[in-house]
């Protein structure tokens, strides 16, 4: 039998890593995500059908994920009587980890390329139980004025309607505001003004600035390293790539009330 349920988060349980802790991250993961449980013994599967109970096999299956993926790590659990305890063991967090739907599931054993999906967001709770303790958000962000990068076709388009005076004056006006980047649109020189509004009355030629999306769009520079927040409260400071990684590595005990809790990821080709 077969049964599909949508989802808003997946819970994973707390899973010590063995070895090297980056090399077995994404598998850790995929291991505790799709589970496969032989039903046996005093825990056969009671089939509706034959009205006995039969030995089966239950596998939990994922067979599309969503763009922004949510993982909850089971950071409490309940004991005898009810008593809810927090679970301090180092589970790793990956900054990239790659997809385990059905379909990439089937395109990774035949060796081929399949998307992944990159942290952008971690909560992490400190505290000893889930009835008292503090949350702080670390959020992946980034500086557009870095992240623009120049438009490949021209920035003005120019016409000429007055013939080859028109062209010539064009091309100068071109020329005069070819360098600046973005910083072409806010220069407000009378000289440029006039030109424009020669176009209008078709007295002159008339530009047209790139239209962003219809042309180049915004790019992002893959070699700047993005810049990651965090939010404690009212209090935010920037962090580097390598201080998260100091934050998210395994703690001594003293300092392991800090731990992941809300793991969000965005898929990337």
């Amino acid at each position: 039998t077969e049964r599909k349920e949508t989802f808003c988060d997946i819970c994973v349980p707390i899973t010590s890593p063995s070895g090297n802790y980056e090399e077995n991250n994404s598998s850790l993961y995929h291991s505790a995500m799709v589970t496969e449980e032989l039903l046996q013994d005093t825990n056969k599967y009671w089939c509706e059908q034959c009205l006995r109970y039969n030995e089966a096999r239950r596998c939990v299956r994922f067979e599309s994920l969503p763009r922004l993926l949510v993982l909850q790590l089971k950071r409490f659990s309940s004991s005898y009587g009810s008593v809810v305890s927090k679970v301090n063991e180092y589970m790793p967090t990956p900054l990239t980890l790659s997809c385990f739907c059905l379909k990439c599931k089937d395109v990774e054993e035949n060796k081929k390329v399949h998307h992944a999906y990159q942290l952008y967001g971690v909560i992490m709770h400190l505290g000893a139980t889930m009835a008292s303790g503090h949350y702080v958000a670390y959020v992946c962000g980034r500086d557009t004025a870095i992240d623009c990068a120049t438009c490949t076709r021209d920035k003005r388009k120019t016409a000429s309607l007055s013939g080859g005076a028109g062209k010539q004056a064009s091309n100068n006006v071109s020329e005069k505001h070819s360098g600046g980047g973005l910083l072409r649109f806010f220069k407000s020189s009378k000289q440029s003004y006039q030109h424009t509004l020669s176009g209008v009355d078709g007295r002159g030629p008339y530009f047209s600035p790139c239209r962003s999306a219809d042309c180049c769009g915004v790019k992002l520079d893959p070699a700047h390293e993005p810049t990651w927040l965090e939010c404690d409260d009212e209090t935010v400071r920037t962090l580097t790539r390598k201080q998260l990684e100091e934050i998210l590595a395994p703690k001594s005990v003293k300092n392991s009330a800090l731990t992941p809790y809300l793991l969000f990821y965005c898929r990337i080709p």
